[in-house]
């Protein structure tokens, strides 16, 4: 059984959306409670730090007025000086602090207070928290990206969930490659804090996906780039390599939350940032439902966000996308 705890967020959407020319994750002495909840045998009992807590209704102030809780408004009228003190033609209005919220002590009043899910991240056990499409806290056990040599990220470990906290690099070139490649379903939580430096990208090819979520801050970060045809976050070019390697062609991507920056480094290249890479062709979609997003094509010709056949949705988050540069041609603009 999961447990949710609806969380409040705000969401911003400023997106300018460049397209390419070319188109378009029971202790003995301990309240039993779910998985999900983030109890487990490193965790036992919730804590200030961990951030949970219970929903409680609000109790009602129990104040009553009094002479005091009362204002006298109007024009005093001559003769009324011996009749309620003078106030007999003024009008009676209630001015009581308790209405206008200043409550006290004696009142009883409490305010309501909303649930808010353990944060708590177990390294451990890897059960690890993140913000689900509708802004709910979710657990998932996840698999921790910390060894740069492992580049292929999928589904043989916790249904393809992986996480990040501290600051994982994966530095390469073109020709000492640690650009990682996804297979299969793949989803990536951004802890809150975590910093993933992949200076050659994520492949994301024809026939997989991969789904980025973030925490309750979202200061979760993913920087990407590239210095090839491929792109920073998305599709690697078809040949024989590629092909044989099952990383070809643009698979699906979504972005729910965390802060993604993808960034284009070679000139005159025709990848996007977040999208297809040079010369793919392949169908694919792009969702951004959360998150903060900076996607730039740089000194090349590629979309910032898509690609030749991309399907497109932003539906939350901040968004900001930059195209490359063709001398003498204006590249098509899509505000949303």
């Amino acid at each position: 059984m999961k447990t949710r705890a609806r969380k409040a967020i705000s969401v911003l959407l400023c997106a300018a959306l460049i397209v390419s020319a070319s188109g378009t994750a029971a202790f003995a002495d301990v309240k039993e409670v779910s998985y999900n909840d983030g109890i487990c045998e490193h965790h036992k009992v919730h804590t200030d730090t961990c951030g949970y807590r219970e929903a409680r209704p609000e109790v009602p102030c129990k104040h009553e007025h009094t002479d005091a809780c009362y204002k006298y408004v109007g024009v005093e009228s001559p003769g009324d000086a011996t009749e309620s003190g003078g106030n007999a033609d003024r009008d009676r209005v209630l001015d009581c602090p308790h209405e206008k919220g200043n409550h006290d002590d004696s009142c009883g009043y409490q305010p309501a207070v909303e649930a808010h899910p353990c944060e708590f991240n177990c390294t451990e056990c890897n059960n690890i928290s993140f913000v689900n499409e509708d802004g709910e806290s979710e657990r998932h056990k996840a698999t921790p990206v910390t060894d740069s040599s492992v580049t292929l990220w999928d589904t043989s470990e916790n249904d393809g969930w992986y996480y990040v906290t501290g600051t994982v690099n994966f530095n390469g070139n073109e020709q000492n490659s640690k650009r990682i490649a996804v297979k299969g379903n793949v989803s990536l939580i951004l802890c809150d804090n975590g910093v993933l430096n992949a200076n050659q990208g994520i492949a994301v090819p024809a026939g997989s996906s991969l789904t980025i979520y973030g925490q309750s801050s979202g200061s979760g970060k993913l920087n990407a780039s590239s210095s090839s045809y491929n792109a920073p976050i998305g599709g690697t070019p078809r040949d024989v390599n590629t092909e044989t390697a099952g990383t070809a062609g643009t698979g699906n991507i979504t972005i729910v939350g965390g802060t993604v920056n993808a960034t284009v480094k070679i000139k005159g290249g025709g990848p996007a940032a977040i999208g297809s890479a040079y010369a793919n062709n392949d169908p694919f979609k792009i969702e951004i439902k959360g998150g903060n997003v900076t996607a730039n094509a740089g000194e090349g010709v590629g979309a910032g966000i898509g690609g030749k056949n991309a399907d497109i949705t932003i539906s939350g988050g901040t968004v900001n996308a930059t195209g490359g540069y063709i001398p003498g041609e204006v590249l098509p603009q899509l505000s949303v």
